[in-house]
């Protein structure tokens, strides 16, 4: 029987988040927005810039933009009556494709606000497909990037990407594989990911079920029967040159072991395939700090939530110093061996955030031996290329006015990206300014003592079942409580011993602080969380806040009554500024009971 694990629970429960974000986003009011934008003239002059078009950089040149597309290019146009946009000294660029993330809440507006005018989403909602491919065919006025995706992935049962929460169509057989592609492109996928991972490349003993062999070769081979791209997540270099010898047409991430640098090389290069190395998680998987909240024109830009991600750090630990290293140093023997490289972050993945990482990711590569104008070009024209989007990732007539404008020389100095000054969508000036902040606050005092008869309404069970599993939980008010108090909660689990994808089972009991589940509230007036527990097994505390992944504490076991002091304001990746929940969850199997009571925030 699988015991779960810390990182397994986070994973989890990060399913309730999810979910909950999707549903809110029509359910409960949303902060305030600030005050009505001025998106500006639908048709204008750039005059005077310098611009890179995607692919050479003009030392000046005018660009006129009219109804959302790029109407010329040239080193001199006239105003012809246009709104003119003095750029002396600046650099245009064009939108920025991030081509690895996962895109759910206000992903797709935070990233637009930082450059990114496209994304390509590597594991998401199928439902947001349809929905996402009338966005990007308008040229309508909008206020979030543009979303290309794979949807589901293919994985196996109790792989990666089924310990998120919600239910995965695993890939059980090789010949299931032309039944599960076609049911992925029915749902509007663009491109297939696949998944070799079982964590080799990050554990010495602990592994993780993966696709094998036959079953990738099916699933690539179904893919290119349907007219889909393959990609694939790997970690090692065998599994990344297994897979291109199969036919996969990129890899979503640079292997990360010790593997032959030479023979990955030449399985890449002569397949034509590309890479898409994601520096930015890794760099965070290696301890490695980000500067990017400390720069004050993006920190302009940056919602607290975004800050908080910038600052976590993966949970699974300890973290690897060389991987960071090993990573820039294979995409230079790649790069140099002329296979692209495509500018991708996987935010939101701790220590990345939407958007903004993009910044992290070109200076990056830039270490990592592209010149700047090749990192320009991997966030940019090349991913454009590798993926068939026709329409963006150069800056050319009749192509989307999807641009962004810095000072500076980013051919020059990368960084110069960083100083931004406008960006556009469809040719509207995009708000730079991030949304308001909650108006509900959490203030210190008792959040329940369940000394009555009728338990809280912002209490209430949760379990596995809400992703497939057959776990229960039931909650109930006892008359023993803590300090011989009137009352507590009693939290009753049958723990199955599997779900039904193959995860460990847990339960529950789930906490919202705000007017609905998962609505944020600002707890910045509160450090401290106290409350007593009586479990005869350890428990896992999750706190969720921002749009990350869960902050989770381990509860020891005690068969009395012991009091319980958590310190909020010092628990790495917690964004108390939007707080969002708390958790208490029982693991393991069979049958289970905890007890709370006198929670409380100081």
């Amino acid at each position: 029987m699988a015991r779960l694990s810390t990182p397994a629970l986070i994973a989890a429960l990060s399913g309730v988040a999810l979910i909950a974000l999707i549903a809110l986003s029509e359910g409960p009011k949303s902060p305030a927005k600030p005050p009505a934008h001025d998106a500006g003239p639908e048709a204008f002059l750039i005059r005077g810039a310098r611009v890179f078009d995607g692919d050479r950089l003009w030392p000046r040149a005018d660009v006129s933009v009219r109804n959302g597309r790029i109407e010329a290019i040239a080193e001199s146009l006239p105003a012809d009556g246009l709104t003119v946009v003095e750029a002396d000294g600046q650099t245009l660029l064009p939108g920025f494709i991030d081509a690895h993330v996962h895109a759910y809440g206000e992903a797709r507006r935070e990233a637009l606000r930082f450059g990114t005018t496209t994304v390509l989403d590597m594991f998401g909602d199928p439902a947001l497909l349809q929905s996402a491919r009338a966005e990007r065919e308008s040229l309508g006025t909008s206020d979030r990037a543009d979303l290309w995706g794979a949807g589901m992935l293919a994985t196996a049962q109790g792989g990666h990407g089924t310990q998120f929460g919600v239910a995965v169509a695993t890939v059980d057989a090789p010949e299931a594989a032309q039944a599960w592609v076609a049911a992925r492109r029915a749902e509007g996928s663009d491109f297939i990911k696949l998944v070799r991972e079982d964590l080799s490349a990050y554990r010495e003993k602990e592994r993780m079920p993966t696709l094998d062999a036959a079953r990738s070769q099916a699933v690539i081979t179904a893919a290119k029967a349907q007219g889909l791209r393959a990609l694939a997540h790997v970690s090692t270099v065998a599994n990344a040159i297994e897979v291109l010898e199969q036919g996969a047409d990129g890899l979503v991430h640079v292997p990360q072991d010790a593997g032959d640098d030479r023979a990955l090389v030449e399985a890449a290069r002569v397949r034509s395939a590309f890479v898409t190395p994601t520096l930015s998680v890794i760099a965070a998987f290696s301890g490695v700090d980000s500067d990017l909240a400390d720069h004050p024109r993006l920190a302009e830009r940056l919602s607290a939530g975004q800050r908080e991600q910038l600052r976590g750090r993966p949970s699974f630990g300890p973290l690897a110093a060389q991987l960071i290293e090993r990573a820039k140093a294979r995409v230079a023997a790649l790069h140099a061996a002329g296979v692209p490289v495509l500018a991708g972050t996987d935010a939101p993945n701790p220590g990345t955030a939407f958007g903004i990482s993009m910044h992290g990711e070109l200076a990056l590569l830039v270490e990592a031996g592209l010149s700047p104008l090749e990192a320009l070009r991997a966030a940019t024209s090349v991913p454009a290329q590798q993926f068939g989007l026709t329409d963006r990732g150069r800056i050319g007539p009749g192509l989307r006015a999807d641009l962004v404008l810095v000072e500076g020389d980013p051919s020059a100095d990368i960084r110069a990206t960083r100083e931004l000054v406008s960006v556009w969508k469809n040719g509207r000036r995009v708000d730079p300014r991030p949304p308001a902040e909650s108006e509900a606050k959490l203030a210190p005092g008792q959040l329940a003592d369940f000394d009555v008869d009728a338990l809280p309404p912002s209490w209430m069970p949760a379990s596995d079942q809400m992703r497939g599993g057959r776990s229960t939980a039931r909650i109930a008010r006892i008359a023993d409580g803590a300090a011989d108090s009137a009352g507590a909660l009693r939290v009753e689990v049958e723990l199955a011993e599997q779900g039904t994808d193959g995860q460990p089972a847990w339960a529950g009991v789930f906490f919202s602080p705000g007017s609905a589940p998962m609505a944020p509230v600002d707890a910045r007036a509160v450090t401290r969380l106290h409350l007593q527990v009586r479990s005869a097994t350890p428990l896992q505390l999750l706190l969720f806040s921002g749009e990350g992944a869960p902050t989770v504490v381990p509860l020891a076991a005690g068969t009395e009554w012991r009091s319980v002091e958590i310190d909020l304001e010092n628990l790495a990746g917690l964004d108390r500024s939007r707080l969002r929940g708390i958790s208490l969850s029982a693991t393991g199997s069979g049958a289970q009971r905890f007890d709370v009571d006198q929670v409380e925030v100081r």
